[in-house]
């Protein structure tokens, strides 16, 4: 017996139709095939409705993840990948780094020029740091004018370089607003947790901002 199949069936001249289709074999009395009663069931309505449906939990779903303004990862989705990130890491025994970056000054544009300008900066900076990252890496807008990147298999040295160019590249995007960023760097422990490694991020970052800004610091 055949159940629930879906199919769609394309008549010639004819409109498109999604049909739940069920075959039942019949048999005599020898137990030899009499013959197979097939049925099609138009559901095309149905059809069309939860695909709509899945169409617009997937919109939300992702909607849930991603930030209005920038387009990248909101601080929910960017946290989500940082603790698969994280528990891949320790699954393999591999290396991983975060950087959480931090803008420079960056009240100063939305008090001078408004908050439409810095609006505008914020996009040109995360798509700066997107273009900085390599492939594999990820990056999130973290809250306001913070920025965490993920870096599979990055030991420090890796982890450096990544965070350098980053900087450069925002240093170079935003210097007609002296717009730039302050950078901190955790490279992973055994054991330790991805809200850990931010805290850790973030310390190095404080640290970076207190050295004198536009810097790097572990």
């Amino acid at each position: 017996p055949v159940r629930g199949l879906i199919t769609i069936l394309r008549p010639p001249g004819g409109r498109e139709r999604i049909c739940d289709v069920n075959a039942l074999p019949l048999f005599d009395d020898t137990g030899a095939l009499a013959e197979v009663v097939v049925t099609f069931i138009d559901v095309t309505v149905r059809e069309s409705q939860r695909r709509d449906t899945d169409h617009l939990n997937g919109q939300l779903a992702r909607m849930a993840i991603t930030d209005d303004l920038t387009g990248l990862a909101n601080r929910r989705g960017i946290v989500d990948i940082a603790e698969k990130a994280l528990a891949a890491a320790e699954r393999h025994g591999h290396e991983l780094s975060f950087l959480l970056l931090d803008l420079d000054r960056f009240k100063q544009v939305n008090d001078k020029r408004g908050h439409a300008a810095g609006d505008a900066l914020l996009v040109d900076i995360a798509r700066s740091i997107s273009l900085a990252l390599r492939r594999e890496d990820s990056v999130g807008r973290f809250g306001g004018e913070e920025f965490l990147a993920v870096l599979p298999a990055s030991d420090l040295e890796a982890a450096g370089s990544v965070a350098e160019r980053v900087r450069l590249a925002i240093e170079s995007g935003g210097s007609a607003s002296d717009v730039t960023a302050s950078i901190g760097i955790a490279v992973r422990q055994p054991g330790e947790s991805a809200d850990r490694m931010i805290r850790r991020a973030d310390a190095a970052m404080y640290r970076a901002k207190e050295d004198g800004r536009n810097l790097v610091r572990i």
